[in-house]
């Protein structure tokens, strides 16, 4: 039977609520080589668009509001104020992806980024485990497509 319009694909759709911690520094630079504030707003959007139970926590790196362009750093400075973006302190070893890992331990959630964590692997297992991470790409003409993934392992893993 195909979804009704507007409705999450099967793989994404949970009945109740629970937390999305996104990788707001790796999604806001997917396809780019510095990040965007907007391409960040819009990827959360279309995710909360197709999740609507989730809590979504959005964590940037602490130096993501001095890599945007210009034009968005007092955008940025708000969105911490408000609580919409969280970074992790100034100098927290394993920086934002540490953060990120520690958030999603800590509340059994998933994470939304095309990041492998690599580094984290050992210490971090519950990577591998299905539906606890879950990539995203924007389409031209299509809007932003999610979809589960399962971390590629390396050297450092």
């Amino acid at each position: 039977m195909p979804r009704p319009p507007g409705a999450p694909p099967a793989e994404l759709r949970v009945s109740e609520p629970h937390v999305v911690v996104v990788d707001g520094s790796n999604l806001a630079t997917e396809g780019r080589t510095t990040p965007s504030l907007q391409q960040l707003d819009e990827a959360v959007r279309a995710y909360a668009a197709e999740d609507p139970d989730a809590e979504i926590v959005v964590v940037v790196d602490a130096s993501f509001g001095h890599r945007v362009d210009a034009s968005e750093r007092a955008a940025v400075e708000e969105a911490e104020l408000h609580g919409e973006v969280v970074s992790p302190p100034a100098g927290a070893i394993g920086r934002g992806d540490a953060f990120v890992l520690r958030i999603a331990e800590r509340t059994g959630a998933a994470v939304l980024s095309n990041d492998s964590f690599q580094e984290f692997h050992g210490e971090h297992p519950w990577l591998f485990d299905e539906g606890r991470l879950v990539g995203g790409k924007p389409v031209p003409g299509v809007g932003w497509i999610f979809t589960p993934r399962i971390p590629v392992r390396g050297p450092k893993s």
